[in-house]
């Protein structure tokens, strides 16, 4: 190449350059959603209480249960088989 070819070529100082907010807005955006993050993970007073459940174990049985309270359980059937996944049976054979 010729000298006058690599003069066109070269960049000015100015034109290099980027602009600075997308990369300050990026940041900023990053430690705001980092602070949101620790606010909720910090530890609180309340999470050092836990909560028992008091229910006897009857209680516990009936209310996890289906239907009215005192019903007892009963024993779950297994859903009819879709048409298609019905096991395949052999086809009719014509005799004629």
């Amino acid at each position: 190449m010729k000298r006058q070819e690599l003069e066109s070529l070269k960049i000015e100082p100015g034109s290099k350059e980027r602009e600075q907010k997308p990369a300050l807005l990026i940041f900023v955006v990053v430690a705001l959603i980092t602070g949101v993050i620790l606010y909720f993970a910090w530890p609180r007073e309340s999470d050092l209480r836990r909560v028992v459940n008091t229910s006897t174990k009857k209680d516990s049985i009936t209310s996890s249960a289906p239907g009215t309270i005192g019903e007892s359980p009963k024993k779950h059937r297994q859903p009819p088989l879709l048409p298609h996944r019905q096991p395949l049976q052999p086809e009719p054979t014509d005799p004629s």
